[in-house]
């Protein structure tokens, strides 16, 4: 409440051309997170459901597929991950965007979490060793002052970042789809900001999706069964 408080306090009218636009952007990765997709397809079996559609585009075999989210109210640029991504992924779509005058974005607003729940997205890749680290050992990063040695005492999942991330690309696929999406919805265009990062090249198949395809497939999965109410 605090922080709600502190906000509001600071708050100012949206500026800008009175623009309210959102689209979405299907994305595609293989999982490596073994645990993660062992759940995904039998969890229902063992009482430890991850509610997925499980028919194309949604799963496919051991490739998984969601959605991020660009959108704008007036010159905020909102954006959209499906998951807990680590702050260098909306860091780096509002770096691009800064770096560009005519973008004329004064604000931007990360939401996690958005139409979809993929655990940690991690990224970029250089983000990796520590929560691995923390998968298993305790302490601050190597060399630490651990009785154990310089990667720490072992440990039962110090931290689970590592332990609920899809893949090890998701998070960069992610950061390149905002991207995009920034783009597009800002008026310059689906490569301005994707192609200055140069690990989106790894990712063309994502970038030649038309925006909003995700809404043309039934939902993932359609839990409105779960909602229903039945006679006493």
């Amino acid at each position: 409440m605090a922080k709600v408080a502190t906000a509001l306090a600071s708050a100012r009218p949206v500026a800008g051309p009175p623009v309210v636009d959102m689209h979405s952007y299907l994305v595609h990765d293989a999982m490596t997170n073994g645990p993660v997709f062992a759940l995904g397809v039998g969890g229902t079996l063992v009482g430890a459901p991850i509610y997925r559609g499980g028919l194309p585009p949604w799963s496919n075999a051991n490739v998984l597929a969601s959605m991020t989210y660009s959108g704008r109210i007036g010159d905020i640029l909102v954006s959209g991950n499906p998951g807990e991504g680590y702050p260098q992924i909306p860091l780096t779509v509002r770096d691009a965007v800064t770096r560009d005058p005519a973008a004329g974005a004064t604000g931007f607003l990360s939401i996690s979490a958005a139409g979809d729940f993929l655990g940690y997205l991690i990224a970029p890749l250089e983000a990796y060793p520590e929560p691995m680290r923390k998968t298993l050992f305790d302490g601050g990063p190597p060399p630490n002052d651990s009785s154990c040695g310089p990667l720490g005492c072992p440990v039962v999942v110090e931290n689970d970042n590592y332990l609920f991330n899809p893949s090890y690309t998701f998070g960069e696929r992610v950061t390149c789809s905002l991207l995009r999406g920034a783009g597009e919805v800002l008026g310059r265009g689906p490569d301005a900001y994707w192609s200055q990062y140069a690990r989106c090249l790894a990712f063309p198949t994502d970038h030649a999706l038309p925006a909003d395809l995700d809404t043309t497939f039934p939902e993932s999965p359609d839990v409105s069964s779960l909602y229903e109410l039945t006679e006493p």
